[in-house]
């Protein structure tokens, strides 16, 4: 598997760092919602990244994701039992056995 390398230099570490600052200050407004700050932040990143040739899309989708699918599945599967376990109610159930047991 090759690797594209890409020359990273100050002019793009200032770009991304304006915009991780930007995401920061949308996440810690209070009129502005998180996760949608958040999604944008991470949006914005991939955008300047492809347009700054830092990252490569096209090496991504046809070698670095197929070795992936393992972890995603994992990711997903995980996700799906914490879904599931908070909505039975085990996380309540458990601290409410914890603060009995440690009075």
């Amino acid at each position: 598997m090759s690797v594209a390398v890409s020359t990273i230099n100050y002019f793009h570490l200032t770009v991304l760092l304006i915009n991780f600052v930007i995401t920061y200050i949308f996440i810690i407004k209070k009129s502005f919602d998180k996760t949608m700050a958040g999604a944008l932040g991470a949006l914005s990143t991939l955008v300047i990244g492809s347009l700054l040739g830092i990252f490569d899309q096209q090496t991504f989708l046809a070698e670095d994701l197929g070795t992936d699918y393992v972890i995603l599945a994992i990711l997903l599967g995980n996700l799906l039992i914490v879904a599931v376990a908070s909505e039975v109610g085990i996380f309540q159930f458990v601290s409410v056995k914890m603060l009995k047991a440690t009075k």
